[in-house]
């Protein structure tokens, strides 16, 4: 099957996770193989990495359910080989399309990038949520995952085990280390020579920015944060920073293309997640060497620390032990500006080579 027309299918081109993984696959498979995208609209960063040899469907769609029945006609009239998707509810959304169509690709892979727990309490209908894990789950190929616990819990949704596959997300550990060369210029805090903590990621619940905020304001040491990204909760957040009375210490700056040298300059990268499927963020600062704190929400990072892989990471197991962390790492002052990057502290398994090479064996069936 190494010359079937390859279908990915993702929302849109937003700086999300899930988008960045299944970008970064496009990209490493499109000189090999006949790959095409279909995505309900090109909004987003993402969109501006799409390669020229990849054909692009754009569905025009404000909503995911709005094009289900486009969707459908379009699956019925073009017959992929092999259609490629992520996110849970996007999933249930090509597979009710595919559904209708009566066409059955060769191959369906479905990649779960967060948890179905996180999924299922979002629905206004628990049961719901349920029911459509194992109804379309149960009819693809392959169903990739990014950590043993979201394995666990698909399983326990009813999703059968050897459909089951855990893939980690890929990490271009010398494209990264490259970007975070770029110079960029760090936003005005009061006072510069404080060690300096980043954060990275949509402004939402999920991702605890807020927790982060609360954490710094019950700091011993002092120490000034950078939080990168866009979002609903953003004026929120800039609200409890000034409530706070931290906002000499504290900026919150818009998604960046190029987060790597804000994070390169930093002397610790945080995740204060609420819950995830595997932080891409947390990756990348251990690719560049960087100190990593991240909560117990986080997913394959809490895999990858109790598998002593990496002594870079620390996953705090209450607020009080991430308020503990926060202050070790100030107090230690190790990072200097101009100071070359440290080496990688990100296990191989990650690296893009590695997975990509699993990608292939599951997207083409060999």
């Amino acid at each position: 099957m190494t010359h079937s027309d390859v279908f990915f299918c993702l929302p849109d081109f937003s700086g999300g996770g899930a988008e960045k993984v299944m970008m970064t696959l496009i990209e490493q498979l499109c000189p090999y193989h006949q790959v095409h995208c279909i995505a309900l609209s090109d909004s987003g960063p993402l969109y501006a990495r799409l390669p020229q040899n990849c054909s692009f469907i754009n569905m025009h769609s404000t909503s995911a359910r709005q094009a289900i029945l486009p969707l459908s006609r379009f699956f019925r009239i073009q017959k992929p080989d092999v259609v490629v998707t992520t996110m849970a509810y996007f999933n249930f959304v090509i597979m009710f399309a595919l559904l209708i169509s009566g066409h059955r690709p060769d191959r369906i892979i479905l990649r779960e990038a967060n948890t179905p727990a996180s999924t299922i309490a979002s629905l206004p209908i628990r049961w719901l949520g349920r029911f459509l894990y194992k109804f379309f789950y149960n009819r693809a190929d392959e169903v990739i995952c990014n950590s043993k616990q979201i394995a666990r819990e698909l399983s326990e949704v009813g999703v059968k085990q050897h459909l089951i596959n855990v893939i980690p997300n890929p990490v271009d550990v010398k494209e990264v280390r490259q970007l975070a060369a770029e110079k960029v210029i760090l936003p005005k805090f009061a006072d510069p020579s404080l060690p300096y903590f980043v954060a990275v990621g949509r402004l939402t619940r999920q991702k605890g920015i807020d927790q982060l905020i609360h954490w710094l304001s019950l700091m011993q040491e002092k120490a000034n944060l950078l939080i990168i990204g866009t979002g609903p909760k953003r004026a929120e957040l800039l609200s409890q920073i000034n409530d706070a009375q931290l906002d000499h210490r504290i900026k919150l700056i818009d998604f960046q293309n190029n987060p790597f040298p804000f994070m390169a300059n930093a002397n610790a990268v945080l995740l204060g997640s609420r819950w995830e499927g595997l932080p891409n963020v947390g990756l990348e600062a251990l690719a560049l060497g960087k100190n990593v704190a991240a909560t117990m929400g986080c997913g394959g990072l809490v895999e990858l620390q109790l598998d002593k892989q990496t002594k870079s990471l620390f996953i705090a197991k209450a607020d009080d032990e991430f308020v503990a962390e926060l202050d070790r790492l100030a107090k230690k002052r190790t990072y200097s500006k101009n100071k070359a990057l440290a080496i990688s502290q990100l296990p191989r398994q990650f690296h893009i080579e590695a997975v990509v090479a699993q990608y292939e064996k599951v997207i083409f069936g060999r």
